[in-house]
This record gives C-alpha cells, sequence and structure tokens, in this order.
C-alpha cells in the first residue's frame, strides 16, 4: 500500500489485528528487514512496516527533504492515515534515532517505544569511545562525493555479520546497496549528528526501553545505547545476537519484543 504525499511515495504493509505496533528501519534497510519477526509479531498484533522516504518502494522527488523531522513528519502522516493514535513503536539502528525524536515531539502519540541499539554516536562525544573523528573523517568523504570510500567506512562501523542471517536475494542485496547510496549523501549527517535532548529524553524515560544485542560487546551503537540508557536513568535490555538482529534472528527479537511489550 501507498501514502501519497506532494514529495514521496511512502510504501507501508500492514500485518495483522488489535494494538498497533509500528517498526521503523535503520540505513539502507526497508520494511523487508522486519518481514520475519513482523509476520510472527503480527499474531498478536496489528504491525505497520514501512520504507522510510528515498529507500526502496517510497520514491521521492528530486526536491525531496530527508532531515529527520521531515522523516518524523511522514511517520505521524502514516499513522493520521491509518488512524492510529497511540502506538508502540520498535525501531533500530537510524530508525531508532527516528523513533526517539518522534517520541519527543508527539509523546501522546506512543505508548512506548523499544530501541534498539539506537545509532546515537554523539552521546559518545568526551568520552574514550568518541567517534567524532570517524564523524569527520565521514562527513567529509561525503562532501567530496567519495561515496564507495564513505559506503566502506559505514559498513564496517557496524561491525561483524552473524553467521546466523538468513541468506539474502540478490534482489534484495541490490535494493539495499541502492539505498546506502541514498542514505549516505541524503541523511547520514541528520541521523549521525542527532543530539537526544537529555531533559525530554527523562521525562519519557518510563515509556522508553533501551535494548543492544547480547554479542554486540563495546560496538559503536551498542556502547552509544548503552549511555542513552545511562542518560534516561534505564538499565539496557539484552536481546540475542549482533546490530542487525532484527533481519538476522528474526523470531528471537520478536519473541524478545513480545516480551518487551509485557514490561
Amino acid at each position: 500500500m501507498f501514502l501519497e504525499k506532494e514529495d514521496v511515495t511512502i510504501y507501508y504493509e500492514v500485518r495483522g489485528e488489535g494494538e498497533p505496533l509500528v517498526m521503523v528501519h535503520g540505513a539502507a534497510m526497508d520494511a523487508d528487514w522486519y518481514k520475519g519477526a513482523a509476520s510472527i509479531l503480527s499474531c498478536y498484533y496489528q504491525v505497520i512496516t514501512y520504507d522510510r522516504r528515498g529507500s526502496s518502494r517510497s520514491k521521492a522527488s528530486k526536491e525531496a527533504a530527508f532531515d529527520l523531522d521531515t522523516q518524523v513528519g511522514d511517520l505521524k502522516d502514516l499513522l493520521d492515515a491509518l488512524h492510529l493514535e497511540n502506538v508502540t513503536i520498535v525501531g533500530a539502528s537510524a530508525g531508532a534515532i527516528a523513533s526517539h525524536r518522534f517520541m519527543t515531539l508527539y509523546p501522546e502519540r506512543v505508548k512506548k517505544a523499544i530501541l534498539y541499539e539506537p545509532a546515537v554516536v554523539t552521546l559518545l562525544e568526551g568520552t574514550e569511545y568518541s567517534k567524532r573523528e570517524w564523524v569527520d573523517k565521514m562527513e567529509d568523504l561525503i562532501a567530496r562525493k567519495k561515496i564507495n570510500s564513505a559506503m566502506f567506512e559505514f559498513v564496517q562501523s557496524i561491525g561483524v555479520l552473524d553467521s546466523r542471517a538468513p541468506e539474502k536475494d540478490p534482489e534484495a542485496n541490490m535494493r539495499e546497496m541502492n539505498n546506502l547510496y541514498h542514505f549516505l549523501p541524503n541523511e547520514y549527517e541528520t541521523f549521525v549528528e542527532y543530539r537526544p535532548d537529555p531533559e525530554k529524553s527523562r521525562e519519557l524515560a518510563d515509556k522508553t526501553i533501551v535494548a543492544v544485542g547480547d554479542s554486540s560487546g563495546d560496538s559503536t551503537y551498542a556502547t552509544a545505547a548503552k549511555y542513552l540508557a545511562q542518560m534516561i536513568g534505564k538499565e539496557v535490555l539484552y536481546y540475542p545476537g549482533l546490530h542487525n538482529a532484527p533481519y538476522d534472528l528474526p523470531k528471537e527479537f520478536a519473541i524478545c519484543v513480545l516480551g518487551t511489550m509485557m514490561l
């Protein structure tokens, strides 16, 4: 299904019935990243997945904006079109940033937000885990249009791949490659420079769950997630797997989300 907007057509899918659960994908991915987990979760919830603007089937015009608040506006418009007022959001990586921003702008629309390894690297500045030098290097490569080099650096930042992940078909690999070429020059900066408002984040702590992969160790995004949890006074939850657990281990991820929903 599609939501027609002035500058973009948002592709979305709805599975199941009941309490609404929205899943927001990360960089280079699309709604299919959650396909396995969403199929399981749809036995218990109405699950909404979508391609963020400019990704895969959500075609944007040449004049379209890709800043974070514009993307958050897409999510609001999608919920409005579906007549959904109070939802649970599951976001991973960059999708967790979009989910957190949505919650701070529209707290009345969010029942609970599960943020899986949110890529809030700004929280690492001034610590031994600071990624400022890496961020500056990435932004320089992108500014000089060295996208292939930036792509290599970005993929390296995600860390090792999970050997248990299902094999992707060539079409999915091509979509993700194209999405990464879109993400780096158009979206990278708005996500990597995101700074959660400490006061607002603490006000929303009761409805915020921060989770990381139990095999992620001290990887960049897992460490950033732990700093976010510390900032709002919460303990992190550990889900099986690594950064791409929503796709790599869909059954395990879905079971963990179900358990988290009961907290």
